[in-house]
C-alpha cells in the first residue's frame, strides 16, 4: 500500500476551520517546518506543535484544526496515499 509525504502551507489571509474530523490512514505523522499549529484531540486536549515538533496521530483519532500562524509549513506522511477526510460531531 503506496504512502505520500506532502507539504501544507497556511493559506495567505485564511483561518483555521475548526472542524472536527478524522482521516481514514493506517499511519499519519506530522512534522512542523515553520510555524505553529494547535490541535484539539480526543481524549487528550488541545496540543500546541511548534517548528521542529513532530506527531503521530493515531487512525481515526478525530481533531479540528483549532489555530495556525499565517507561515505554517508542515510535513505530513500518510498511509495509504489516497483516504477520506469524514466529518464528525
Amino acid at each position: 500500500m503506496p504512502g505520500a509525504c506532502h507539504v501544507i502551507r497556511a493559506k495567505p489571509g485564511a483561518h483555521a476551520q475548526p472542524e472536527r474530523h478524522h482521516h481514514e490512514v493506517q499511519f499519519q505523522l506530522v512534522y512542523v517546518l515553520k510555524g505553529w499549529v494547535k490541535f484539539r484531540y480526543e481524549d487528550v486536549g488541545e496540543v500546541t506543535l511548534k517548528a521542529g515538533s513532530c506527531v503521530h496521530q493515531p487512525p481515526g483519532i478525530s481533531t479540528p484544526n483549532w489555530g495556525t500562524v499565517a507561515d505554517l509549513e508542515l510535513i505530513e506522511i500518510v498511509m495509504p496515499a489516497d483516504f477520506k477526510t469524514v466529518t464528525t460531531q
